[in-house]
C-alpha cells in the first residue's frame, strides 16, 4: 500500500499527481485535479470519528474503522482543540481521496454536512458525493456524515488479499484572517464481517475446511482470518433438523433458542464492539441455508 505525501511550494490550480509502475512504465495511475493554495498551520484542530446511531453506540468503544458495506456510517467532526486561541473559523469543507481510486463514491465513500448528531437519522441515505462544505461559521463542532464505500477492493490489486486499506478525509479550513488550513484524517477501511450458516443435518464444523491461502502461502480456515481477511467471522448454529423457514426466520430475529449473538445482529454487534462501524454482513451458506 503507497503512502505518499508531497510537498508543493508553487500556487496554483489543476495540479495532478502521477504515479508510476517503475518496472512498467505504462502502468500509471493520475490523481484527480486540486488546487494548491496559501495555507497555515495553527496545530489547534483536530477531527473525531464518531459513532452515529444506527446501533447503541458500544460502551467506551471509539471508532477504529468501517466496514466497507454500503451503509455504515459514522460523523467525522472536525473542531478546534482550543476554541480560545487563533483565528475564527468562516467555513469548512471535505473531500475524499487516496491517490488510487480518483473520485469513485464506491471506493472512498460518501460524505455531507450533517445536521442531525443526537439520534437516528436517515440523514445520509442515498448521498452520491466525495466532497461537501459547511459556510456556518463560528461553530463549536463542524460534523459530517461519512458513509462507506460499497466495495473494499479498489485499485490497488493488494486489496484482494489484505484486511484493511486507508481513505483520507482532507478538511479545508478557512479562517476569518484570510488564509487556510489543511487538516487530513486517515479511515481505516475493512471488509464487512462474515456469517457463515451450515445446512441441513449438518454443524458449524462444516466450516472448519473452508480454507484460503494467505500472502504467505498458508492456508488458513476463514473462521480463523483476523488480520488476514475479516476482522470478523461468525459459523452461526442453526437446527440440524429445523424447517428452513424456522432457520431462516431464527438468523435474523432473536429467541430464547437462538440468542442474538448466533444471528445476523450479533455477527454485527461483536464487529461494532471491537470499533468497526458496519450495517450489514458478508453471508455464505450451504445447502438448504444458500437462498
Amino acid at each position: 500500500m503507497l503512502h505518499y505525501y508531497p510537498t508543493i511550494s508553487t500556487l496554483g490550480i489543476n495540479y495532478k499527481i502521477r504515479i508510476t509502475d517503475f518496472y512498467n512504465t505504462a502502468n500509471s495511475q493520475n490523481t484527480s485535479p486540486f488546487t494548491v493554495s496559501s495555507a497555515t498551520y495553527t496545530g489547534n484542530l483536530k477531527v473525531s470519528l464518531d459513532w452515529d446511531h444506527s446501533y447503541e453506540p458500544p460502551q467506551s468503544v471509539p471508532v477504529a474503522g468501517i466496514a466497507a458495506d454500503g451503509v455504515a456510517r459514522i460523523y467525522l467532526n472536525l473542531s478546534k482543540i482550543n476554541n480560545s486561541i487563533g483565528p475564527n473559523i468562516l467555513s469548512v469543507s471535505v473531500v475524499l481521496s487516496d491517490l488510487l481510486n480518483g473520485s469513485s463514491p464506491s471506493k472512498l465513500g460518501r460524505v455531507k454536512k450533517a445536521l442531525q448528531t443526537t439520534s437516528y437519522s436517515l440523514e445520509a441515505n442515498g448521498i452520491q458525493s466525495i466532497t461537501d462544505v459547511d459556510n456556518t461559521p463560528n461553530k463549536n463542532n463542524y460534523n459530517f456524515w461519512y458513509v462507506a464505500p460499497d466495495d473494499f477492493c479498489g485499485a490497488d490489486p493488494n486489496d484482494l488479499k489484505n484486511s484493511y486499506r486507508f481513505v483520507n478525509a482532507t478538511f479545508t479550513v478557512n479562517y476569518d484572517n484570510s488564509l487556510n488550513e489543511v487538516f487530513i484524517k486517515k479511515i481505516l477501511i475493512v471488509r464487512p464481517p462474515l456469517a457463515l450458516v451450515h445446512g441441513l443435518a449438518s454443524s458449524p464444523s462444516a466450516w472448519n475446511k473452508f480454507t484460503f491461502t494467505s500472502p504467505n502461502g498458508l492456508k488458513v480456515q476463514f473462521l480463523s482470518s483476523y488480520n488476514y481477511l475479516f476482522k470478523q467471522v461468525d459459523a452461526i448454529p442453526i437446527l440440524p433438523d429445523g424447517h428452513f423457514n424456522n432457520n431462516a426466520f431464527g438468523i435474523v430475529v432473536p429467541s430464547s433458542s437462538q440468542p442474538i449473538m448466533n444471528t445476523l445482529q450479533g455477527v454485527i454487534l461483536k464487529m461494532r464492539d471491537k470499533g468497526y462501524a458496519v450495517n450489514k454482513v458478508d453471508y455464505v451458506g450451504h445447502s438448504m441455508v444458500e437462498t
